[in-house]
């Protein structure tokens, strides 16, 4: 009589350890974003875009503490962090005071106006409103073609557009898609189980992550030594080339708006390469350096209604208006901005009561 030998105990042995190993890196980690999905973000900003826009969720609050876009680069240096509430309206909005009345002043822009790393009651358009006792909306992460369509904002007298001035360029044309509806932040495309991105709760790719940034850590060491001051620069050049049709394209913002009646304030928003990058060492080129007082001359000559911020943050110690691990502005760097539109626009925006 000859015998088999059975080789389906090993093989089912290899199989069952295979799907426990799936079973512990994914499913337990999978539970925690169903009911605590902000656990596995950085800050705010990320976790909106995943889950409150995507509609998976109707909390629509983070009240957690946030790092700078640097702290995921290292585990243990530059973990700089600070608690923020983040909160928006049913359409994706951020929260704003006053929200009785109907608003008649509009700040629309890029993350820097939607307050990436402040509170609510830290961003532009909250600080504003309470100093001039006016309603503003805060149209951040949207474009002006789209806000005039939101259903809230007929009333509205003033738009201040504010934007990074490394994203200034002839781009800025006349806002796309005039015959699109209204399009809201929140898009309702996902659920909360499929909301938070699967590399975000794989236990062995979180395990992959955490050794990067280690390796981070040591390289710095060696480098620079444990205790090197950091600041995150991006680093970048305007192109001179683009410049007369950058100033046509924002002259176009103005007349759009003139021709229904509104009010446009143009505001560049210093980042930190022009504010105190040399001093710091970094390279910046002459025309990048002085590209926004360029800009706001030949545009005040165009007779549109300007804020230039740059004069003003190169007077201050410029690193602290902006977060020491990230690009964005803090709430100092908003204060001088809000201070700067009053001192310029003061009467403008007081009739908008």
């Amino acid at each position: 009589m000859t015998h088999r030998k059975n080789s389906a105990g090993p093989a089912s042995t290899y199989w069952f350890i295979l799907c426990a190993f799936i079973y512990l890196s994914f499913v337990p980690t999978y539970v925690v974003t169903i009911f605590a999905p902000d656990f596995y973000y950085y800050r705010a900003w990320e976790y909106f875009d995943d889950v409150v826009y995507s509609g998976a969720s109707a909390t629509r609050l983070w009240m957690r503490t946030e790092t700078g876009d640097l702290s995921r680069q290292n585990l243990l240096l530059y973990q700089d962090d600070w608690p923020t509430e983040v909160s928006t309206d049913s359409l994706g909005f951020r929260t704003v005071p006053f929200p009785e009345r109907a608003p008649t002043v509009l700040v629309v822009g890029d993350s820097t106006i939607f307050g990436s790393g402040l509170s609510d009651n830290e961003t532009l358009a909250w600080r504003l409103a309470q100093t001039l006792n006016v309603a503003v909306f805060n149209g951040g992460r949207s474009n002006v073609g789209n806000m005039l369509k939101h259903p809230g904002l007929g009333h509205v007298r003033i738009v201040i557009e504010g934007i990074s001035e490394r994203a200034i360029n002839s781009s800025l044309i006349l806002p796309a898609g005039q015959n699109a509806p209204f399009r809201p932040l929140i898009q309702h495309t996902r659920d909360k189980y499929t909301a938070v991105p699967f590399g975000r709760v794989f236990l062995p790719l979180i395990a992959y992550r955490t050794l990067v940034r280690f390796g981070g850590d040591v390289k710095q060491f060696v480098q620079e030594g444990m205790h090197a001051p950091a600041d995150l620069f991006l680093e970048y050049r305007n192109n001179p080339k683009d410049f007369d049709a950058t100033i046509d394209a924002i002259a176009a913002h103005d007349q759009y708006l003139r021709a229904r009646g509104i009010a446009y304030i143009f505001m560049p928003v210093p980042t930190k390469e022009t504010s105190f990058g040399r001093q710091m060492g970094l390279t910046v080129d002459d025309f990048t350096e002085n590209f926004v007082p360029k800009l706001a001359a030949r545009l005040r000559q165009r007779g549109v209604n300007v804020v230039d911020l740059s004069g003003r943050f190169r007077k201050e110690d410029a690193r602290e208006l902006f977060f020491r691990t990230d690009t964005h502005w803090n709430k100092t760097g908003v204060e001088l901005a809000v201070k700067a539109l009053v001192a310029d626009y003061r009467e403008l925006l007081s009739s908008s009561r």
